[in-house]
């Protein structure tokens, strides 16, 4: 069997940038603006569009003379999740600050993730206003008392991360659809893609695939809110940070359950 290694080091080059879009990809350094007209690694979907040019590439090819090694999208590593549901509670600032940034890592395949994670980071931030210093060495020093709503926030939290969901690789041909759920004191955005979209059926009974959640609390001024401010916030905030899955040429769908947005995104339906 012949195992070849291919480095695609600067595979990125291979891909010009589109002219309308080059502008967009421009840096300033000291001297001069520089303006690519290759790919650059490090743009946000620059992976996911490179990946997705690789297999079209290569489409003739598979599974016949090239072997795709996962398609099922992307999960959590088994070992690791294990691990985390098998952490004592943490009994000083830094174990529950390494905690809370190991999990922040898994955060986009676990769904109502900052809401659940709220508890644990109020009591490290108040604990870290009072210090010197916010590193780990002085946060070693402090030591913690959970209490019930920690202990029980910290439960929850193993909780989601053990039923963390599979997330699928995005498709061109795909109908993206951004599904929000807004509280009084936090937000869900999740974005889901239906490879085969059945008119005359609810998105709840099409067949998904999930590609991304997004979650966040209500923190500050943003708690004093009306209700449509607040149901508004999510869908702002997908359209700013993941452009790169909404923005198709046939647009995406919106679902969420405050009927008095339609007058605000689309006035004469």
């Amino acid at each position: 069997m012949l195992n070849p290694q291919v480095d695609l080091e600067l595979g990125y080059w291979e891909i010009a940038v589109d002219e309308a879009c080059q502008e967009l990809l421009s840096y300033m350094t000291h001297r001069k603006i520089y303006t690519p007209r290759r790919i650059p690694q490090g743009c946000c979907d620059a992976a996911l569009f490179f990946q997705a040019t690789i297999e079209k590439c290569l489409q003739e090819l598979m599974y016949q003379h090239l072997l795709l090694i996962t398609g099922n999208g992307v999960i959590q590593n088994p070992e690791r999740i294990k691990v985390l549901s098998e952490l004592p509670y943490p009994t000083n600032e830094a174990e529950l600050q390494q905690c809370l940034c190991e999990a922040n890592w898994m955060r986009e395949s676990v769904i109502d993730f900052a809401r659940a994670a709220q508890p644990l980071q109020d009591r490290l931030d108040l604990a870290l206003a009072n210090a010197s210093r916010m590193t780990k060495r002085v946060a070693t020093g402090i030591e913690l008392g959970l209490g019930e709503v920690g202990r029980t926030a910290f439960d929850q939290l193993k909780d989601k991360l053990e039923n963390s969901a599979s997330l699928a690789f995005p498709q061109p041909d795909s109908i993206m659809c951004l599904i929000t759920h807004v509280s009084e004191v936090g937000f869900g955005i999740i974005v889901i893609q239906v490879r085969h979209w059945q008119d005359g059926k609810p998105v709840e009974k099409q067949q998904r695939e999930l590609l991304v959640c997004v979650s966040g609390t209500f923190t500050g001024s943003k708690r004093n809110w009306s209700v449509i401010e607040k149901e508004v916030y999510p869908i702002i905030c997908a359209c700013d940070q993941l452009s790169h899955l909404l923005l198709r040429p046939q647009g995406f769908r919106l679902f969420c359950d405050h009927h008095n947005l339609i007058y605000v995104f689309a006035p004469r339906k």
